[in-house]
């Protein structure tokens, strides 16, 4: 039996949760829910704003990546968050050049993961599968 933590989290990835519950959600500002619902194709302004407001630093990752939060809006300082913004189709060319120079070799290893991704992509033309968190494999069982 699924315990209500984990009930939560199905509903707060269920594409079909009406705005209501989504908001309910937002409201009880769990923060493993917080960066799911960031994810989510159809929230209202008002649901981005308050997740914005009520999230902590996921969540501020996940409407980066989701394109919930514009280009321009995104610190520069921050290479997290360029990171977590570096595959959406409007990332500004900057963002890659800023990382692959960031004094941090970690920051550079993390853009290495991004890019080697890509060309696993772009190199087999197998099934990529996702899992929730975003994270890319090849389906080889061909």
């Amino acid at each position: 039996m699924r315990d209500r933590h984990e009930t939560l989290l199905y509903l707060a990835e269920h594409p079909a949760l009406p705005a209501g519950d989504v908001d309910a959600l937002i409201a009880a500002a769990d923060p493993h829910i917080l960066p799911l619902l960031a994810r989510r194709e159809h929230l209202t302004p008002e649901q981005v704003a308050t997740l914005t407001e009520a999230g902590g630093r996921r969540t501020f990752l996940a409407l980066v990546e989701s394109g919930r939060v514009p280009v321009d809006r995104v610190p520069h300082g921050d290479p997290q968050a360029l990171l977590a913004g570096i595959d959406r189709t409007d990332a500004p060319d900057e963002w890659l050049r800023l990382l692959a120079a960031w004094p941090d070799p970690l920051v550079r290893k993390e853009l290495l993961a991004h890019v080697w991704d890509l060309l696993t992509v772009l190199v087999h033309p197998q099934t990529v599968l996702t899992d929730s968190l975003g994270s890319a494999a090849i389906d080889d069982s061909e």
